[in-house]
């Protein structure tokens, strides 16, 4: 039995796809509407405050657009993450008050 996991992680939208035995299967999401085959291409990290230097919630997706709008100022929303990286100009990024770099 041969399986495999595929994602492509777009700049606006990403998918996900599962092979089994040849055949492919295309995931679906949760979405506005009803399900989808895409999903948007968003991170969210949560700022518990309580829990300083501890490891932030993430959402993806509309989840995180969600949680990002129910809790504006608490938390760090990243969206067209591809576009940052591939600038010279891109050092690195703050979430939740811990500093990452690319590496």
């Amino acid at each position: 039995m041969h399986r495999g996991v595929g994602l492509d992680f777009g700049t606006t939208n990403s998918a996900m796809a599962f092979v089994q035995d040849g055949t492919v299967e295309l995931a679906t999401f949760d979405g506005n509407g009803g399900q989808k085959r895409t999903f948007r291409s968003v991170l969210y990290f949560s700022a518990d405050e309580s829990h300083a230097g501890t490891r932030p919630h993430v959402a993806t997706g509309e989840q995180a657009i969600a949680d990002y709008l129910a809790a504006p100022g608490h938390g760090r929303l990243i969206q067209s993450i591809k576009s940052y990286l591939a600038s010279r100009l891109f050092k690195h990024t703050e979430i939740c008050e811990n500093t990452y770099t690319l590496e």
